[in-house]
């Protein structure tokens, strides 16, 4: 069975924990806040799923707001790749962790991904995970 659904907006990347000078380690309030955006569109949308428990795979394709320059390229038939961040690594990365116990009972599971960033006047996130 596959699940799929899209996170509106610009994708975020997880960011790395940071540690104050007393030793306390805390995350930053954008991947709390993306994390949790990710947990209410899955919850809402499938409120009784059970978490897959064996191999699963992931698709993301992530699209991101396309610039003024980006739109000019374009539209002249130029090819542009978006090489600016979120690193897709790290979008994958906070996809997979708001998800488990959601979609799956741990990001361990998946042993398949595959991810493709690209420009859209419409920025998300459209996630599909399925068992394998």
């Amino acid at each position: 069975m596959n699940v799929s659904l899209t996170i509106p907006g610009n994708p975020v990347g997880k960011q790395r924990a940071r540690v104050c000078r007393s030793g306390h380690a805390f995350t930053l309030a954008k991947t709390v806040n993306y994390e949790a955006l990710v947990k209410q569109t899955f919850a809402a949308k499938y409120p009784d799923f059970v978490p897959m428990s064996g191999p699963a795979r992931i698709t993301l394709s992530i699209w991101l707001m396309e610039s003024k320059e980006t739109q000019r390229k374009l539209r002249k038939g130029i090819n542009v790749y978006p090489t600016i961040k979120p690193d897709i690594s790290n979008v994958l990365k906070i996809i997979e962790d708001a998800l488990n116990g959601l979609a799956y009972v741990d990001d361990k599971q998946i042993v398949w991904v595959e991810v493709v960033k690209a420009y859209s006047e419409k920025p998300r996130v459209e996630v599909i995970v399925g068992e394998l």
